[in-house]
């Protein structure tokens, strides 16, 4: 389970809580609720595994079952739940880090150029 905590303007994220995957479903549900209420939280996202194609296999059959269940264990505590797709996020992710890395190489050599002209 891994909870990312963002404060209301969305702008900025932070890891609020990594655990171990859990088999047994009441601690994970009750893990949930704690991390709700502990941290106000606004809104659950959960990834949904699409097949590669857009369709739903079984995997995404237990996703929305657990949602399904994650709703009536919070009753009116629970936030909206949103099922976002995640394909290819992984890869996103890592493309952009590599980007990020490129840019922030050339930033730095722009640095120093500037404080060899400043100097």
């Amino acid at each position: 389970l891994r909870l990312i905590a963002s404060p209301h303007s969305m702008v900025t994220v932070r890891p609020a809580h990594t655990g171990k995957q859990q088999r047994d479903r009441q601690v994970l549900l009750s893990t949930i609720r704690t991390l709700v209420q502990e941290h106000r939280v606004g809104g659950l996202v959960v990834g949904l595994p699409l097949n590669m194609d857009g369709t739903e296999g079984s995997a995404c059959r237990h996703v929305r079952n657990f949602c399904v269940r994650v709703g009536q264990e919070l009753e009116q505590e629970c936030p909206p739940v949103l099922l976002w797709d995640e394909r290819l996020s992984t890869a996103r992710v890592k493309s952009a880090l590599r980007e990020s890395s490129k840019q922030s190489l050339r930033k730095q050599k722009r640095t120093q150029l500037l404080s060899l002209i400043h100097i």
